[in-house]
């Protein structure tokens, strides 16, 4: 046989060989794969699920096995941890040191159509933050799937939360605390009701101004990472102790008078405990006229000269608080 004829019957046969090859791996592919990143809190088990659809030929199945374990600098296993082979009778790599060889496992099944898989590796350190890989050798050809790099991550807790029942005025401006630590930074969500109220990785106290009675109720503070979450609850209860006006039971804040007209100024507040009341005209305080009694106070006054018109005032306090109710007594001329 002429050089040249050996050289073409040895091309096609290694052409068809290959196409052989590449026939029977053509249909063998991970159908899940792991996050590129793979988070595991340092205590915890970390899984790495992969799927694949294995190709068969009429002649059986040529699926050899499937190698799960640490990857080198080209994405390839140098570090065999668990070899499943096609009779699923599998192994530890006896040469792993006893701390990784007595944490890794795996769960799941293998078929003549396909393997869901799952390997575990428990009680994770930081010692294990690498890159693994997981390699299926199908008619003696390495079908790669890696690298997955795993995060050693700290679920997170939350630190100087504010008390679990916060006693807070109507009207005050009021901040929520849910400091959170954790690898990576937590992520805080404050609901209320099952509403979001806010969801920040940057902010984590909530803050809301001007609190009304309608904002009072269960606060509920969740800090999550890839590691896990921790929730706090804070009871917010909103209440009116220090005097605030009841404009229903308070005169208006224009009342029109005239001369020798019996007139009388109402000043009623919300308090707990109740009020002491003052009344002032040109800063000054009017001890004629005045009758006050749990949470109310009248003043009954007779113009007698243009001088008793004018702005008066009821300044009503308890112990949490002083508030001030304005009236302008308008001079109506006949």
């Amino acid at each position: 046989m002429s050089f040249v004829l050996f050289a073409t019957v040895f091309a096609c046969c290694c052409f068809l060989h290959l196409s052989l090859i590449v026939g029977l791996n053509s249909g063998t592919k991970f159908t899940k794969e792991p996050p590129d990143t793979v988070y595991a809190g340092l205590g915890s088990d970390a899984e790495f699920q992969w799927n694949s659809r294995l190709a068969i030929h009429k002649t059986g199945l040529v699926f050899e096995q499937i190698i799960w374990g640490e990857t080198d600098n080209n994405d390839r296993i140098r570090n065999k941890y668990v070899t499943i082979p096609a009779s699923g009778l599998w192994y530890i790599n006896p040469e792993l040191d006893d701390s990784i060889k007595n944490r890794v496992s795996w769960t799941g099944n293998i078929s003549r159509k396909g393997c869901n898989l799952v390997f575990i590796l428990r009680n994770v350190t930081t010692s294990d933050e690498i890159t693994y890989g997981c390699t299926a050798i199908v008619y003696g050809d390495d079908i790669l799937n890696g690298p997955k790099r795993l995060v050693a991550s700290l679920s997170p807790t939350i630190t100087n939360p504010s008390n679990a029942t916060v006693d807070v005025e109507d009207g005050d401006n009021v901040t929520l605390q849910c400091d959170a630590i954790g690898d990576p930074m937590p992520n805080v969500l404050w609901m209320k009701d099952g509403d979001i109220l806010q969801d920040s990785n940057t902010t984590t106290a909530l803050y809301i101004p001007n609190i009304e009675l309608k904002d009072a109720g269960r606060y509920v503070c969740t800090a999550t990472n890839e590691a896990g979450s921790a929730s706090r609850n804070v009871q917010v209860r909103v209440v009116r102790d220090r005097p605030r006006i009841n404009k229903n039971g308070s005169s208006n804040s224009l009342v029109i008078s005239w001369i020798d007209h019996v007139t009388i100024l109402k000043c009623a507040v919300d308090a707990n405990p109740p009020a002491k009341f003052t009344w002032f005209k040109d800063g000054q305080p009017i001890l004629i006229g005045v009758n006050s009694t749990r949470n109310e106070s009248t003043l009954t006054l007779t113009p007698k000269t243009a001088g008793d018109f004018g702005l008066y005032w009821c300044n009503a306090t308890n112990n949490k608080g002083t508030m001030r109710y304005l009236i302008t007594v308008k001079q109506l001329r006949k």
